[in-house]
């Protein structure tokens, strides 16, 4: 049983691990695309 908790541990640690960094490669290339919608605009 000990065992099994661990694996769950272990588990729900990389999956909330993989989440976040998904989360913040997101946000980041939303605030690239916004930062690049911006400066195409002022070009204009």
């Amino acid at each position: 049983m000990e065992e099994y908790i661990g694996t769950v541990i272990k588990v729900g640690g990389i999956l909330i691990g993989s989440i976040m960094v998904l989360f913040v490669i997101w946000y980041i290339v939303k605030d690239i695309l916004d930062i690049s919608g911006k400066d195409s605009s002022d070009g204009k």
